[in-house]
């Protein structure tokens, strides 16, 4: 058997990692529209990373849209602040129309908005491309 070495195994699990990122990261303005596109430039946003195989591919005409889930500190929690009133808890992604049974589900990219400046950093430092418009020659800003 052709087993890796160590090294090998550190420069494979580095590759995946990075590329993990590369191909998962997304983020979504938590002041949008219904269709899910920022009403301002602010740079209030959610980051995630999707499971592999549970990612959105890039449409301009999407037909999910990813919204803003809030819920109330209850105080319960050693690490609530009561006086905040709802704080974001999650997301849902939600269909903008009836989807098709094995119809792919779609992003429009250009609602990630710009990546941010440590955003920015990886990709320049891991020599990756991004799913944010202004990081891939894919997405048009």
């Amino acid at each position: 058997a052709n087993v890796p070495s160590s090294k090998e195994q550190q420069d494979n699990d580095y590759l995946a990692r990075r590329d993990y990122v590369k191909d998962y990261l997304w983020g979504f303005y938590l002041n949008a529209d219904e269709q899910g596109y920022p009403f301002e430039s602010d740079d209030d946003r959610f980051f995630g990373m999707w499971v592999p195989g549970n990612g959105l591919n890039h449409n301009e005409e999407p037909n999910m849209v990813y919204r803003p889930v809030y819920g109330r500190n209850d105080g319960n929690n050693d690490n609530d602040d009561v006086d905040q009133g709802p704080k974001l808890i999650g997301i849902d992604l939600v269909a903008l129309r009836d989807i098709s049974p094995n119809e792919e589900l779609l992003d429009d990219y250009r609602r990630h908005g710009k990546a941010p400046t440590w955003l920015k950093e990886f990709a320049v430092q891991h020599n990756v491309s991004l799913v944010f418009a202004d990081c891939n020659d894919f997405v048009a800003e």
